[in-house]
């Protein structure tokens, strides 16, 4: 159970995915997502993830408030499948920065993620009244450049030797939303 929270974040309800707010019980789920193949090919941080380090997380950013995340649960199974989250909130600039990653190889590509993603963009704009929201991501991440473009992200910038692994530069693009122009206002 936090210890920090003022206000637990809520319960996010959507067609096909609920957002639940993260808790130390779902770390060992954590551990194993971020440490996957498939998810730690597209991190910056290639170091496995210890659950010493997620908990330390859980209380300087999460519970302190600098984070703000949530566990994807897949709605019709009631699975928990990965997270979400807007971290580096800056109050006085209105800012944050998302982040999300699908820790379940069988629930890729079937539109949860880009279900949480709008889900918790709303909740930053109208839950926590940011006026942008940012992210980078690796340009070679094609379905989640795409995903960020179809929900209204733009592309700010662009770092050709953004990130290096093993000796190679990787680029990197940068993007982000404005709560007065995002398409997801309703």
């Amino acid at each position: 159970m936090p210890e920090k929270y003022d206000t637990m974040p809520p319960i996010l309800e959507g067609k096909n995915v609920i957002l639940r707010p993260i808790c130390a019980e779902d770390t060992a789920n954590i551990i194993q997502w971020r440490n996957a193949p498939h998810v730690r090919a597209m991190l910056y941080t290639q170091e496995e993830l210890t659950a010493e380090q997620h908990e330390k997380w859980l209380q300087t950013k999460v519970y302190s408030g600098q984070c703000v995340q949530f566990v994807i649960v897949a709605r019709q199974e009631n699975v928990a499948i990965g997270t979400t989250f807007l971290k580096n909130i800056d109050v006085a600039a209105g800012r944050a920065e998302f982040g999300i990653f699908i820790g379940e190889p069988a629930y890729l590509g079937r539109g949860m993620g880009s279900e949480a993603t709008a889900m918790i963009v709303i909740h930053g704009f109208t839950g926590l009244a940011l006026q942008e929201i940012y992210l980078s991501v690796l340009e070679s991440n094609v379905a989640a450049v795409a995903t960020y473009k179809k929900l209204g992200f733009r592309e700010t910038g662009r770092e050709p030797k953004g990130y290096k692994r093993d000796g190679v530069y990787y680029p990197v693009l940068t993007m982000s939303m404005a709560s007065s122009g995002n398409k997801m206002n309703a």
